[in-house]
């Protein structure tokens, strides 16, 4: 898939709980993203990690706390899932081959619940890489983003597998462009499975757009010939959009090139 990322002029995103290490994919893709869970306790497990991404001349990309799958129950994560976030003690390993849940109560200990926007400044001051913000979908937390210092954000909802009911991004993208007027960039991140969502995502003033599942059912679909008729199908249907939106390129994508629910009023019924 990396491979396919680079020939494409993608930009590639390690997962927070990555298990290998980012070598193969970096000698491969130069712009790597290398999302990163910043609430663990001992902030120290992470500094020899920032410094091999420095040299790497990655992107650090900050990621919220996932809690995910609490109502099904789910198994344990795997040891190898878990190597891309903890040290994993012995007492612990065990655990992992079987249906006990010491690992993931390990896991879930080792999240610090005083986490905060002031990290941000901490994450500064031990590497030079800019620090992106993901999870943002509400103007407030965009303007704090940008007073901390972050260097763009991602409007993400995680799969929308954290809370009920939470906003669709591509409904939270406007509002949180509009308040960080111009000064960083804002990127969308979920519900992207079709050109014409990237235009829209675009027509709302992100700066690009992030794609999660669309590239892991077409991998598992037809491996690497899949994930290149993925990023392929997204492109056709993308400029196919463009040119019938009149659009010559992308500075000429606009507002003006779409409608949304909240453009109109809705008035209930005077009688029901």
């Amino acid at each position: 898939m990396e491979q396919e990322g680079a020939e494409r002029s993608t930009t590639i995103v390690a997962s927070t709980s990555e298990g290998s290490s980012l070598d193969p994919i970096a000698r491969v893709r130069k712009l790597l993203f290398r999302q990163m869970l910043v609430g663990i306790k001992d902030g120290r497990f992470f500094l020899g990690n920032f410094h091999c991404i420095d040299k790497q001349g990655n992107i650090l990309l900050q990621d919220a706390v996932e809690y995910r799958s609490i109502r099904r129950s789910s198994p344990s994560p795997t040891e190898q899932r878990c190597l891309g976030i903890i040290l994993i003690p012995a007492s612990c390993r065990t655990s992992c081959h079987t249906n006990d849940s010491g690992l993931a109560s390990y896991v879930a200990g080792q999240v610090d619940q005083s986490l905060c926007w002031k990290d941000i400044k901490w994450l500064q001051s031990i590497t030079s890489l800019p620090i992106l913000v993901k999870g943002v979908i509400t103007a407030e937390d965009a303007r704090i983003a940008v007073e901390y210092g972050a260097a763009g954000i991602i409007v993400s909802n995680h799969g929308a597998r954290q809370l009920d009911y939470v906003p669709a991004t591509i409904m939270a993208l406007e509002e949180v462009v509009k308040a960080v007027e111009g000064r960083l960039p804002v990127f969308l991140d979920g519900g992207v499975r079709r050109g014409t969502d990237v235009f829209k995502a675009l027509a709302l003033g992100a700066s690009g757009v992030f794609v999660g599942r669309p590239s892991l059912f077409s991998l598992a679909a037809d491996g690497e010939a899949g994930v290149r008729k993925m990023l392929q199908m997204l492109r056709d249907e993308f400029e196919l959009t463009m040119a019938l939106s009149g659009c010559r390129s992308l500075r000429e994508i606009s507002r003006n090139h779409i409608k949304t629910d909240w453009d109109f009023p809705h008035y209930l019924p005077a009688k029901l």
